[in-house]
This record gives C-alpha cells, structure tokens and sequence, in this order.
C-alpha cells in the first residue's frame, strides 16, 4: 500500500472513531450533567483536572515514546524497539507510581485549602479524587502499548478500542442517572473501570501482534539508551508540564474567583473544545509515524513537505465543523444540554478562534520532535504559560469578568505560533516564506466564503433544526469547494484526484 492510501486509510478509521465518540461523548456530558448538576459537574471537573495536571509525566512521556518508536521504526532496528519498549514500560511504571504517591500525600492541602466546594460534599469528592487517582495510574500504563500501535499505523485497533471506551462510558452515564445514592462517587468507580479494562485490552493485543513487546528490561538494558529517552524526555516534560498545570490552575483561579457554577461552564466549554480538537488531531495521529520516518530515513525536505500539508489539512478539518458550530453555538448548546450553564455560549465561541490559532502551527511540533531540537521550544512554552498565568489571575482580581481567561490564551496562543515558525525556520531549516504562503494566506482565501454564508444564513432565518441543517450542508460544500480550489496546490489536488479515482474504481 503507499504512503498515500495508507495515511487515508488510517484517517478513514481515525475519524469513524472520532465520529462515534464525539456523539457519545457529548450525550454522555448532557447525561452526566443532568444527573451530577452543575454544582457536582464543577467538583467533577475541579478534581479530575487537578488528576489530570499531574499527567504532565505521561503526557511528556507518551510524545517521547511515540517519538523515539516512529523514528527507529524507519530505522527498522528491532532490538533497539525492543529497548525502547521496556525502557517505557519501566518509565510509565515509575511515573504510575509517583502519581499515586504525591496524590496522597498532596490531598489534605488540595481539600483544605485549594478547594471551594460545600462541607456535605467533602466526602464524595474525596472518593471521586481516589477513584479519579486510580484511572490516571492506569492511563499511565496504557501509554506504552498505545505507542506501538502508532508506530505500526494500526489505527483500526485504536478504532475498536475508542468504540468499546465510548460505550462503556455511556453505560455508565446511563446507569448514574437511575441511581439514588451518592452519583458522584459511583461514576467515579465507572471511570476507574473503564480505565483499567482499556489498559488489559491493549496490552494483550500488542504482545500477541507486535514482537517488539517483550518486557525483559535486564536483557534489553542500554545505558547509552536510557541517556539519550532521558535527556529528551526532560525537555519534553518542561513544556508538558507548564501547559498542563496552567490548565489545571485556571481552573482553580476561576473556582476562587466564581465558584463551581461558573467551572461547570468552563467544563463544558472544555469538553466541545476538546472534541474539536480530537477530530482535528486525527489526521495528524495518521501523519505523524510517516513524518518521524522521514526525518530518521534522512529525507527532510519530504518530512517539511508533508508538515506543511499537514498543516493545512488539519487546519480544513477543523474549519469544516468549527464554521457550523460557532454560528450555531447557542442552539447547539441547548439542544445538547438540558440546562447550559452561564458563560458556556461565550466561553465555547472564544474556544473555537482559540483552537483554530493553535491548529494552524499543531503538524510544526511533531517536526521539531522528529528533528530532536526541543529545548528552546520547551523553554518558550514555561515562560508563556508562566505570563499567562499571571495574568489572568491579574485582570480577575481587578474585576474583569470570567471570558478574560480565554482571550488572554488566544494573544498568547498568536504569538506561540508566530515562535514555531521561525524555530522550525531557524533550527531545522523549513522555508517560512512557503508557510504562509501555503498555510497563511491559501487559508485565508478558502475559509472567507464559508463564514459569510454561514454568517449570513443565521443572520437572515430564525434559529431552528432546519437552519442548522442548512449550515452545516452549506458550509460544508463551500468549506470542501473552496479548499480544493484555492487550498491546495497542483501536486496536492493530484494526489487528491489520484485517491478518489481509488475510490471511484473499488465502489465500481
């Protein structure tokens, strides 16, 4: 199969999964809110955030992993993956492990003076914190298996995983809303399932199929390996972890300044942010493997020519459901939820300008990544995340209100993409003349016509299922019309016009 109609045949399954999962997920969000409320939805999201900002380790973790098996499968040194995998296994096992630790030890500090909830619910959210403790160390251990999979492109697998994860989370949904006892403590004990049955799943998959799983770490130990994971990891866990705990922290600002209520629009408007942003993200999970392969097979002008493609294809995937969803937004949110909570129309519209800046430059990272050059890049992310930070503990303490937040990141989210392109420019070599030129100004002229047509179809009807439908027809043909006419290049609509007469001829 070629390289073409491999990264399509992966995206295929990386959306279908995507598709599925976003659906169930955002009709489990509304199941969840309605049987939680907002208040237990604002400790849901407070408590598992601060779980999830100590995933820094793995989140570090899992893109050096992804990284360094991308780069040795283009070498094809099997002993060296073999290395590499127990090498992760043991890191994953340390990080699992350290998580566990410094969550019990951190959780009277957390409880007693960082949380803003009401004294009869101190007892679930401790519960909720245990269960949540439990889901992380066990995500943790997944991360190796997932790595494998993502260096042999096997997103069908990941397909079947996503959709037996999606349903057993709707089943825990659906049992939480007929259950009369504590609902936030048995949702939590769902999740940890969830978590733990995902990570058995994976990991006798992979040691049935792939031989580079083989957890033997004396025979496989490499000091010289150990070395070089280590020192790149440690970068990689510096921008990691600034952007994880500024997430987390935000939070935490806005419970101290607004309460729960107020966390639980900033949980919804995380949950639809974080579905735009996975369906976004798949045809990267398809590119990247080929990237890395590229750059350690010595071919970069090839590995910068598919990031700028990257580049512009994932920023289409993204246009394509963010036009419909910003003009959409309130009904959109009214019909998903039973009751939105203040702030969730704004918070969710800024969100989408916020993911779109931050999309346009997502593909640079796994350049940098394959070129082994992250240092400063890691740098520049702690100090922006530090100033933001800052800031907007800054502006709500001076009275400003809760959307303040999101338009501090989207200036800070600007200039960081303006700082991509010219690290990638500087260090690695990429033409930033053919970015914008590509990227910048190609999205410019595609995506003008789809905003002012979606713009002027609710601007000119009532709010209705109807219009909704005919924003998303029309925006979508004008969206896929106007980036094949002026997004793509010649050489791209060839290979496009190459992969739908695939298509033409297997339908035939």
């Amino acid at each position: 199969m070629s390289t073409t109609s491999r990264i399509a045949t992966n995206t295929i399954f990386l959306y279908l999964n995507v598709a599925v999962k976003a659906f169930i997920s955002l009709y489990v969000t509304r199941l969840v809110l309605d049987a939680l409320g907002a208040s237990d939805y604002g400790i849901y999201n407070v408590v598992g955030g601060l779980i999830s900002m100590l995933c820094f380790l793995n989140t570090s973790m899992t893109a050096v992993t992804q990284r360094f098996m991308n780069y040795n499968q283009g070498i094809g040194d099997l002993h060296r993956l073999k290395g590499i995998f127990n090498i992760s296994i043991v890191f994953h096992l340390v990080i699992a492990l350290f998580v566990v630790i410094v969550m019990v030890a951190f959780k009277s500090v957390f409880f007693e003076h960082m949380l803003n909830i009401d004294a009869d619910k101190v007892y679930a959210a401790s519960c909720l914190y245990y269960f949540a403790m439990v889901s992380t160390a066990f995500t943790i251990m997944t991360v190796p298996y997932d790595a494998v999979l993502n260096s042999h492109e096997n997103m069908r697998y990941y397909f079947y995983v996503g959709i037996i994860q999606s349903v057993l989370n709707l089943l825990a949904a659906i049992y939480i809303c007929n259950y009369h006892g504590e609902r936030l403590i048995i949702y939590g004990l769902f999740i940890s399932a969830i978590a733990i049955i995902t990570m058995i799943i994976m990991r006798v998959y992979c040691k049935k199929h792939y031989e580079e799983c083989v957890f033997s770490p004396q025979k496989y130990y490499r000091k010289e390996l150990y070395t070089e994971i280590f020192k790149y990891s440690g970068w990689e866990l510096v921008g990691h972890s600034s952007a994880t705990f500024l997430g987390w922290a935000s939070f935490i600002v806005i419970n101290k300044f607004f309460g729960t209520v107020v966390n639980a629009a900033a949980g919804i408007t995380n949950q639809l942010s974080g579905q735009l942003q996975i369906l976004s993200s798949n045809l990267l999970k398809a590119v990247n493997p080929v990237m890395v392969k590229y750059e350690s097979s010595g071919n970069r002008n090839k590995m910068f020519q598919m990031t700028i493609a990257s580049c512009k294809l994932s920023l289409f995937c993204l246009f394509i459901v963010s036009i419909p969803f910003y003009a959409e937004c309130d009904y959109v949110l009214h019909l998903w939820l039973k009751k939105v909570p203040d702030n969730s129309l704004l918070f969710c519209q800024l969100f989408v300008l916020l993911r779109l800046i931050e999309q346009a430059t997502l593909p640079l990272k796994t350049a940098i990544d394959a070129i082994g050059k992250v240092k400063w890049l890691n740098i520049y992310i702690l100090f922006s995340m530090v100033l933001q930070l800052g800031l907007i503990y800054a502006f709500f303490s001076m009275g400003y209100p809760p959307y303040v937040w999101i338009v501090i990141m989207i200036v800070i989210a600007f200039l960081f993409s303006f700082y991509k392109v010219a690290y990638c420019a500087y260090f690695a070599g990429m033409d930033w003349k053919q970015y914008v030129k590509e990227v910048v100004f190609r999205s410019v002229i595609s995506y003008a016509l789809p905003i002012l047509v979606s713009i002027g179809i609710t601007a000119f009807f009532p709010s209705s299922f109807l219009r909704l439908i005919a924003v998303l027809i029309v925006s979508t043909l004008t969206c896929c019309g106007m980036f094949y006419l002026c997004g793509l290049n010649a050489m791209e609509k060839a290979e496009v016009n190459k992969l739908l007469c695939k298509i033409k001829n297997r339908i035939k």
